[in-house]
């Protein structure tokens, strides 16, 4: 692809494209790629699909409807179609392995079980070229009077970085590479049970230098909800790796977890948050759902110095 694309490098649209990395700067680095599937190509250009007018920000902001006539005239500069048809079967690949290695189905019939919340689709859209830059977004319309209809959007990497390591067995590689879409996927069960403890959460959240380290990725997560909702959604993947995986490959998923949230993004009471939400799970009453836990593990979090 590099070899390919070097020649547009300096292309006015890739250079508009260079966001600068600053809060400002991923939201419109978002703005642009998610808003990306409003559109398709047909008749040979890239025009509105009149499914989606914006699924990050408002329609008015679509910063990919706004860069369109420069997205046509590169797609036209590259011969892009032509590079796209040419590598048709490696895309069919990729496809195939996130199917095996991230089964929506199965992480989102564990949902399902575990909160009230009713979601009727999900589309995952992946590229091994966005490295950790994941998103979710969600939708409801009613295409009738008394059928409300929900759409979950979501936005993650590939799995070629964990299905290609030797180290990892067949498990562990699903593990490890579920999260990636997991994480995404919980945000929409995970988020609305966190709004109804917002008064909680601001109160015990909002010391954040008790929760997170500045030279993590804090910034991009302005409020004490945020934050928890960070914690909350990562720690609730592990209550699911502890159901799918027996214990040796369960250790290797929740130590590749807590090594991201903890060494990387510098959340650093996230093992001790996800211990005790996982207590809580396995010590739950039977007609208990993930999200009754939600007051108990808010009880635990307001003891924490």
């Amino acid at each position: 692809m590099q070899h390919y694309f070097k020649n547009f490098k300096d292309d006015s649209l890739i250079r508009k494209l260079e966001f600068p990395y600053t809060a400002q700067g991923i939201r419109d680095y978002y703005n642009f790629r998610d808003n990306s599937i409003c559109f398709k190509i047909s008749g040979g250009k890239i025009i509105p699909n009149n499914e989606y007018f914006a699924v990050t920000g408002d329609v008015k902001d679509n910063l990919f409807a706004k860069d369109l006539p420069l997205v046509n005239e590169f797609y036209h500069k590259s011969n892009f179609n032509k590079f796209f048809r040419e590598h048709h079967d490696f895309y069919d690949s990729l496809i195939v392995e996130e199917k095996k290695y991230m089964p929506a189905r199965k992480m989102w019939n564990w949902l399902k079980k575990n909160f009230d919340r009713q979601i009727d689709a999900y589309k995952i859209i992946f590229s091994p070229l966005i490295r950790g830059s994941h998103e979710t977004q969600n939708f409801s319309w009613f295409p009738s009077p008394r059928n409300l209809f929900t759409e979950v959007d979501m936005f993650v990497s590939g799995t070629r970085g964990v299905a290609s390591n030797p180290k990892l067995n067949e498990d562990e590689k699903e593990g490890i590479a579920s999260s990636i879409v997991f994480t995404e996927i919980d945000h929409n069960y995970c988020n609305p049970v966190s709004s109804k403890y917002e008064k909680q959460i601001d109160s015990i959240f909002s010391n954040r230098d008790q929760w997170v380290n500045k030279i993590g990725d804090v910034e991009l997560y302005a409020i004490p909800m945020a934050i928890f909702n960070e914690y909350i959604t990562h720690a609730v993947y592990i209550l699911y790796a502890s159901d799918k995986f027996d214990h040796k490959d369960f250790d290797i998923v929740k130590k590749n977890r807590v090594e991201l949230m903890v060494r990387t993004r510098k959340y650093f009471k996230f093992e001790e948050f996800a211990d005790e939400l996982l207590l809580l799970y396995k010590h739950k009453n039977p007609n208990e759902k993930v999200s009754d836990l939600f007051p108990k593990i808010l009880a635990w979090c307001k003891n924490q110095h």
